[in-house]
């Protein structure tokens, strides 16, 4: 069927058609949670995006038990928490996986960056690019400061 026809994009259909085919041939367990409304289209993709990741040496075991945590923490985690625990699963799944975690957090961690500026009136203006864990310690201490004020 055509993209056309269904009135999506190109990449979004080729998308939809791949998450399809991962979850009836491959992935039964993600497809059975998605078609009971359990996990969204998001957390399906991201499943299966993070399984299909794992090494070509994973065992059929593994890999169920990998897709059944997987599916746990989907159905109470939004899809990016969600990635952020499939990559860990991948790093300790993988041997190899311990050196290419220290090098993504090293690159993360000098690709830092933070911009404050105070304008003509007075507002200051924060820009900022942090890795996963400065980024949460940050949304931490900033969370009590963004809500709204009581009018009593």
């Amino acid at each position: 069927m055509a993209a056309g026809h269904c009135l999506e994009r190109p990449g979004s259909a080729r998308r939809t058609v791949a998450l399809a085919r991962a979850v009836s041939d491959r992935y039964l367990g993600v497809g059975d949670d998605l078609a009971a409304g359990l996990v969204s289209v998001d957390h399906a993709s991201v499943v299966v995006r993070l399984l299909d990741a794992l090494p070509d040496e994973v065992d059929e075991a593994t890999m169920a038990a990998a897709e059944t945590d997987l599916l746990a923490h989907a159905r109470v985690m939004d899809p990016t928490d969600l990635a952020k625990v499939g990559r860990r699963l991948k790093y300790v799944l993988d041997p190899d996986g311990a050196v290419e975690l220290a090098a993504e957090e090293a690159r993360m961690h000098a690709g830092r960056s933070v911009s404050l500026t105070q304008d003509e009136t007075g507002w200051w203006h924060l820009k900022a690019k942090l890795d996963p864990e400065t980024g949460h310690e940050l949304a931490v201490v900033m969370d009590p400061l963004s809500k709204p004020n009581p009018s009593t």
